[in-house]
């Protein structure tokens, strides 16, 4: 079985024949392991493929001190190989919405990219294109207090705002899926370590119809809706269900993992976001090879639904990320009740 039906099956509960896996590591992780960390991975080969072309999020981890990003967002960057904070904030005062011009991906993207689609390097494996965020590039252009002050306010700015974000990531989606891909993933921290940073019904007043037509315009295509959200957002993760995400990738040791199980089991593919707290950072090898098996008997299941990934970090010692992959491989048949 390929990488590419594999992960497919996975996402679509159409028995793979194990859990699929993803690589995902920081370029300071690399820097620091180098040829450790490429053997290992070499070991466990990802069932995901790079794209040839595309745009993704990684130049955000490139962005140097003071770096200006394509929306005008200023950034600062004191730790090389991992992703920095936006500290120039284009729309801080509000008087400069007025003028501001959101850039045209079909304008700044590469010609070849626009004109068609991004591409897989490599036929037999899974290729997802990222699409943008909504909620942290609002954050870029107004600064976190500032933000939290509109929506505490209901100032109805906010909207324009949102809506203009929105129609880019849109036009995202349509430029990446006149390529050879498989899935889009959007990507927005919606969570504290307590809670959702806002009240979930205001979440779902402002945010929910926003994504759901960014959904809509990935489903329209016959691609996968691929999420990614830190922090506890359990409150919310039904409502992205209902909406057309496909695959959640949350913070999972950031909640209750037996609680996820009863409440989403079965119901969307959990691409699993390991504990980069504690586990992967500081615990054993076993821990790593415990904490997975709970995460697969509490959310997977035997037609599938959990693709296999943890991230990576400078911190993570190279034993665990060994015992990460020998876990995936070793309770990779879906073992959920």
């Amino acid at each position: 079985m390929t990488g590419r039906e594999r992960v497919k099956r996975a996402i679509e509960f159409r028995c793979p024949d194990r859990i699929p896996v993803m690589h995902a590591y920081l370029p300071a992780a690399m820097e620091r392991l180098g040829r450790r960390l490429e053997d290992v991975l070499a070991k466990y080969p990802s069932d995901y493929g790079s794209l040839t072309l595309g745009y993704s999020g990684d130049y955000l981890i490139k962005m140097g001190d003071g770096d200006v990003d394509v929306w005008g967002c200023r950034w600062s960057n004191l730790a090389h190989g991992i992703i920095g904070q936006v500290r120039g904030h284009p729309l801080a005062d509000w008087e400069a919405l007025k003028s501001y011009v959101p850039p045209d991906p079909a304008k700044y993207l590469p010609s070849t990219i626009v004109k068609n689609g991004v591409h897989r390097a490599e036929p037999d494996k899974y290729v997802e294109a990222f699409c943008g965020n909504l909620f942290e590039r609002m954050q870029s252009l107004r600064g976190y207090e500032n933000l939290m002050m509109d929506l505490a306010l209901g100032d109805q700015r906010v909207i324009d705002v949102r809506d203009m974000i929105v129609e880019h990531n849109v036009k995202m989606v349509h430029i990446a899926s006149q390529g050879d891909i498989d899935g889009i993933e959007f990507s927005d921290d919606w969570g504290t370590q307590q809670r959702l940073m806002i009240r979930p019904a205001l979440w779902r007043e402002l945010f929910k119809p926003a994504y759901k037509r960014l959904f809509e315009a990935v489903r329209a295509k016959g691609l996968h809706v691929h999420f990614h959200t830190d922090g506890v957002v359990i409150d919310i993760i039904g409502d992205l269900i209902e909406i057309g995400a496909d695959v959640v990738n949350v913070q999972l040791a950031a909640m209750d993992i037996p609680e996820l199980g009863k409440q989403f089991r079965g119901k969307v593919c959990f691409r699993t976001d390991l504990d980069r707290q504690y586990v992967l950072p500081r615990g054993t090898p076993a821990e790593v090879d415990q904490h997975i098996k709970q995460i697969v008997e509490a959310l997977g299941t035997s037609e599938g639904g959990i693709i296999g990934c943890g991230e990576i970090g400078p911190d993570v010692p190279i034993g665990n990320i060994e015992a990460m992959f020998a876990a995936f491989m070793k309770y990779g048949a879906y073992r959920g009740h």
